[in-house]
């Protein structure tokens, strides 16, 4: 896979405020990698709108409660690592200023097959 050319060397990456001059982009995760199979082969209901959204280098990353986002990734995103029940997909995001902990996230394009 050819990394995104927007995604920067993250060597030396330490804090968040290292993120702040620009986008970055974030891998956002719907489903985890269980086993999902029922006994009688079927998948279970999806009951849980939670995302999982983390960058490469892992300083930015955690979990939220988001039906619209998690809805965008379940139809639009590529199965995991299992290749099994969760979907992922990958977004430009920006950590908001006013507040460091929190991020936005850039919905209008989707990124797909990145090497991690």
């Amino acid at each position: 896979y050819q990394p995104h050319p927007s995604v920067p060397n993250y060597k030396g990456t330490k804090s968040k405020k290292d993120l702040l001059s620009s986008n970055f982009l974030v891998k956002v995760q719907a489903g985890s990698e269980g086993s999902h199979i029922s006994g009688a082969g079927l998948a279970d209901n999806i009951e849980e709108t939670n995302v999982t959204v983390y960058d490469k280098s892992r300083i930015v990353s955690g979990t939220v409660e988001h039906e619209k986002l998690f809805n965008l990734v379940r139809q639009f995103g590529k199965l995991g690592s299992e290749l099994n029940y969760s979907k992922k997909i990958f977004l430009f995001a920006k950590i908001i200023k006013k507040d460091i902990n929190n991020i936005q996230l850039q919905t209008d394009k989707l990124v797909h097959d990145q090497n991690w």
